[in-house]
């Protein structure tokens, strides 16, 4: 019963990152269309990293729920960045390489 109440709760905060995503992806998206892989890769390897210590931190304090609680995190971290760089590269005129 116990394993079962963990799970619910992984997939609670697991479930939270769904609307962050599918918006993410589409910022995501533009970045691309718009020749902005480079910014994208910076912010993604950010992300890669705190995701991994905050992993290490949540993990701690709550168990495995902790991972998805920070793996959700990163999801609304990268949402806001990806949206709120966007902007800056429209105004510049990134154009991709070739």
């Amino acid at each position: 019963l116990e394993d079962v109440e963990q799970i619910g709760q992984i997939q609670g905060w697991y479930v939270l990152q769904l609307p962050g995503y599918f918006l993410m992806i589409i910022g995501t998206y533009i970045h691309h269309g718009l020749g902005s892989t480079r910014r994208l890769a910076m912010i993604y390897g950010f992300n890669a990293v705190l995701n991994v210590v905050l992993d290490f931190f949540l993990i701690q304090k709550m168990g495995l729920p902790g991972i998805a609680l920070g793996t959700t995190i990163i999801i609304y971290l990268s949402l806001f960045l990806v949206w709120w760089s966007l902007p800056a590269v429209l105004r510049k005129g990134e154009r991709p390489a070739r």
